[in-house]
This record gives structure tokens, sequence and C-alpha cells, in this order.
């Protein structure tokens, strides 16, 4: 090349360099055989290069065909750090254009230069006077994988020539190989770390279906800094419809959990067009709108990804970095990949908290129905008792005082009389006790089962025990619910079950739950058979029951054979419509 110097290694003769690529290649070649780290492997390579073909500066970067960026992942040299930054699309400076041509470049600063070549610069330089690069492609199998650009810098650097660039291509040749097989092993050392890192997260969130929105970002949050740099994070909700409020926000950022985003935001451009984006500094270019508390918190870069769930997008996660370029389509992805099961974990506990906050709702409406049922229970038992009752015992005295003034008067007719009345009197009593026992007001919920047994024991000759481990009186829906479900439960069996011997027992469980057994040694039944002809035929007290119970955030559960006897649990939380 006209006007360059022939430059030698360090030996200066062509001997000396045959005998230095010689050595170089070896390097290559026990790199390729021994090295898999990444970082290990592209330093060992740069600096055989650096013996064989002096140089300044140097530049590994990956070429993406699918995105036509080629992104930096190894640099030495002054202005690593900012090169490391930097996204050098196919076709635009030296790098770009090589990633799209396949072919080495030279710039020389000559006019056998591309007249069209405008040089790529780190961010804040300009153009260098004494400044020469070289870039070759690095070939894999399935084309360019990657970029090895060269710079000399300085006044006391010469141009390259032509042997420069014959080493240079001959180091590239036998070094690719070491980069293909450093680069998939860096893909699979960053899969396999993606994997344990999401795994750790999902074991975390999916083990209990009680872990809130705070909880899954905390731990989401700890898995990405092991796949992702990052110095803050975000993440925001579409709650409700056209209204996106952070959920989730790190230390550093000017803005509040609950607040809502401005409706021009960035985050509602994810929202609203269903994908991420990714935004080299959004000091100088944010063109999807406002990253509310970054713009003055020293933030740079920026890339963001939809939370998704059911087919739809209901939220996003942000990343930011404060050097800008940080990221790049590849980190878009991943976050992406990320962003599925996240939105998938958040989805679900938001899910949960609206069955338990319906399942609350319904709860308080449970404990209101039930108040105004019993409460018009009292009222009916006030009746009969102050009216009906005392109206009925009236008719009795009276036909007393009539039987005492003439005795010889029809005394079949008043003797039949006067039994009808007793007996009405004691079945209104009986009505008004079963209406509402007023010992389930003053005693509680013991004392008024144990008179139901003992009316049990009494009247129908059955052997009863009441077994109970309870501290103190329940709350006051909570006891309602359990006596008139156990109050249904005793009818059933003084009406069906024939039965000799009852056993009922009251106690609580390690979660606060209630539990109620009643077990019975009658004749027992077909549980399915039975509940299908009760609704077919209308009889729907166990039903009412089985829907009470449920309704109050319970369970019931029956055993129960033909010939087998019956045991029927229930199980109730000890407070009912409570707002804690």
């Amino acid at each position: 090349m006209a006007g360059a110097k022939l430059m030698f290694g360090p030996g200066g003769s062509p001997e000396d360099l045959r005998e230095d690529l010689r050595a170089a290649l070896l390097e290559v070649a026990t790199v390729l055989n021994n090295g898999v780290d990444r970082q290990q492997v592209l330093t060992r390579i740069s600096l055989q290069l650096h013996g064989l073909v002096p140089h300044t500066e140097l530049l590994i970067g990956r070429a993406d065909p699918v995105t036509r960026v080629v992104v930096p992942i190894f640099a030495q040299g002054e202005h690593a750090d900012q090169i490391l930054a930097m996204r050098l699309p196919y076709g635009k400076g030296l790098t770009g254009r090589v990633a799209e041509t396949g072919e080495p470049m030279i710039y020389n600063q000559t006019s056998s230069d591309d007249p069209d070549l405008e040089l790529a610069r780190v961010p804040g330089g300009g153009p260098v006077e004494d400044e020469y690069l070289m870039a070759v492609p690095l070939y894999g199998p399935d084309g360019v994988e990657g970029i090895l650009t060269l710079y000399r810098r300085g006044p006391d650097q010469q141009r390259w020539c032509d042997e420069d660039l014959r080493l240079v291509k001959l180091f590239a040749a036998h070094s690719q190989s070491a980069f293909h097989n450093a680069e998939l092993y860096a893909a699979a050392e960053e899969r396999a770390k993606r994997l344990a890192a999401m795994n750790e997260v999902l074991l975390c969130t999916s083990t209990t279906l009680d872990a809130d929105v705070q909880s899954i970002c905390a731990s989401w949050e700890r898995a990405l800094r092991d796949l992702i740099p990052f110095t803050i994070t975000g993440i925001a909700l579409e709650r409700p419809a056209g209204r996106c409020l952070a959920v989730w926000l790190s230390d550093g950022i000017n803005f509040s959990v609950g607040q809502a985003l401005p409706p021009n935001s960035g985050p509602m451009w994810v929202i609203r067009n269903g994908h991420g984006y990714v935004l080299n500094d959004i000091r100088v270019c944010s063109p999807y709108g406002p990253h509310a508390g970054l713009e003055h918190g020293g933030i740079a870069a920026v890339v963001t990804a939809p939370l998704k769930a059911r087919g739809v997008t209901y939220g996003v996660i942000g990343l930011g970095h404060p050097e800008p370029g940080t990221y790049d389509d590849r980190t878009l992805r991943l976050l992406e990949e990320v962003g599925v099961y996240l939105g998938a974990a958040i989805d679900n506990a938001l899910l949960y908290q609206e069955v338990l906050d319906r399942k609350a709702n319904q709860s308080r409406l449970l404990a209101k129905l039930i108040s105004a049922q019993e409460e018009e229970r009292k009222a009916l038992a006030a009746e009969l008792h102050d009216d009906t009752i005392q109206a009925m015992a009236a008719a009795l005295l009276q036909v007393d005082r009539i039987a005492m003034r003439d005795p010889a008067r029809h005394p079949e007719v008043l003797d039949k009389l006067r039994g009808t009345l007793k007996s009405a009197i004691v079945r209104a009593r009986k009505l008004m006790v079963d209406l509402r026992p007023p010992v389930l007001d003053n005693g509680g919920l013991v004392p008024a089962l144990q008179q139901q047994l003992d009316v049990l024991a009494l009247e129908d000759e059955v052997s009863v025990e009441l077994v109970s481990k309870l501290e103190g009186k329940l709350e006051p829906t909570a006891e309602t619910v359990l006596f008139r479900s156990l109050q249904e439960a005793l009818h059933n069996i003084r009406k069906h079950a024939k039965a000799t011997s009852v056993q009922l027992e009251l106690h609580t469980d390690a979660a606060g739950m209630v539990i109620a057994s009643v077990e019975d040694n009658g004749i027992g039944f077909d549980v399915t058979g039975v509940l299908l002809r009760a609704v077919n035929d209308g009889h729907l007290g166990l039903h009412s029951m089985l829907e009470r119970i449920e309704t109050a955030g319970g369970t019931v559960s029956i055993d129960a054979r033909p010939g087998g006897g019956t045991r029927l649990t229930v199980s109730i939380p000890s407070t009912i419509g409570v707002t804690k």
C-alpha cells in the first residue's frame, strides 16, 4: 500500500515474524482447546494479536443479523469503556460496513479510503487527526458472527499496510473458532444463569398462593441483578383501564408507589403497543414519551418490556442505568422473556387477591344476611311469646272457667279443646326456642348445642355426648352459622338416621378454623344419591347448609354409607364478615 511502512513484531525480521505468527497461532489453538470463558479467551487472543500486529485499541463485536447491529463485547485501550457502550448498525462506520459486506476494510486517511465512509465515534468524541482503523469479519458456521476492529491512534502511529491486513486476516481465520466457541459458551452460561434465576423466583412465587405483588416484585428484582445490569427498576400496572399506577420502585427514582404515571409516558406506550423498547440515552432522545422520576436522576440507558397475562398487556417493567448504551436488543429479548414469567406471577397474585376480596365481600354480605335473619327470628319468637302463646294461654284459661261453671256441659268437647290448646302452646314454645334459643345469646354456642342434644336424648331416647375444646364464646356470626348448621344436622339425624348414639365434638385447628363434627351410629345413606334426590324433590335443607358454610369461607365433608352410620364435619373461620 502506497505511503505505508511495513511493520513487524518485536523481532523485526521476516523470520522473527513467522516465528511470532507460529507462536500466536499455537496460543490460539491452545485457547481453542482449553478456553471456554469468553473474557479469558478474548483476552488471550488480543494479547497474541497485539504482539503480532501492534495497535493502540481493539474492539471485538458480536454481529446480530436479526437486529443488524454489532454489539461490542470486548475492548481494550484508552476508550474501551466508551466503545463497549456503543451500538454499531450494519452499514454505518467501518465496523458496520464490514458486518454488512463481510469483507475486510482499512481506513488510513488517504485518497484510497472510501469517500462515503463516515466513522462511528465514541460518545462525545470527534475526528482524530492521526487515526487509522482496520476491521475484518469473524466467520462462523452461519456467516459473519463477529467483527475484529483494530485502531492506531496518535502522531507516532503508522498507517496499515497490506502485510498487516494479511496477518490480521490469517489470525482472525484461526481465532474465529475460539470466538465462536466462546460465544456459544457465553450464551449457554447466560441461559443457564437465566433459568437458575427464574427457577429460584418461580419457586418463591409459586409455592404459595398468598404471595402479594410487592413480595413477587422484590424476588424478581433480586433475580434480575444476576442477569441484567441496572441501578433502578420500576413496575407499573394499568389498574384501572387507562390509568397506569406504579406498584414497585427501587431506590433512586423520584416517584412514589401508587402514583399515576402521565398518560403520554413511555410505560403507557408499552402497554398500548404491547412491546418494549431500548433507549441509549433518554436525556438525548426519548421518542416513546417521558420517564417520570428518571429524567433528572442521572439515568441514561433504559430498557422496557410488557407484562402480559391471558393475551392482554396490563403492565410494564423497566430498567435503567447511568451509562449510555448499556442495553441492546439482546437485553430487550431477555427482559421480555423475564416479563412473561413476571406477568404471569403478578396476574396470579392479583387474581388470588380478587378471589379473597370477593370471598370477603360474600362473607360480609352473609354476616349481614344472617344478622337480619336472626333479628327477624328474634322478632318472631318475641311475637310468639308475647302474642300467640299469651292468646292461647288466655283461651285455655277461658276454657277452664267454662268447665268450672258448668262441668256437665259438653265435657268431651272442652277436654279436647283444652288438650289442643296445651299442645299448641307446647309447640309454639318449642318453635320460639328453635327460632332463636335464648341460651345462644346468653351462654353461647356450647350451651345451645347441649340444649339441642338434651332434647334429642329426652324425646328420642338417644345417647348423646358433647366434647368441646373451644375457649370462650366465638364471634356472633360464626356462632350462629355453626349453630344453624349443626341444628340442621341433628334434625336430620332425628328424622332419618334411626340412631341410638350421637357424638358432637368442637375444637379449633392451627389455622384458627373452628371444626365441628357430628357422628351417629344410624342407618347411613348414599351421599350423592340423597343430594340429587333432595334437589329434585325440592328438599334443600342439606344443600342450604352446604351453601351457607361455603359462603362463610368454610367447608363441609360427609362420610356416610348405607348401614354404616354418618359423620359430618364442618369447618368455618372463627370470624365471619369482620374487617381485619
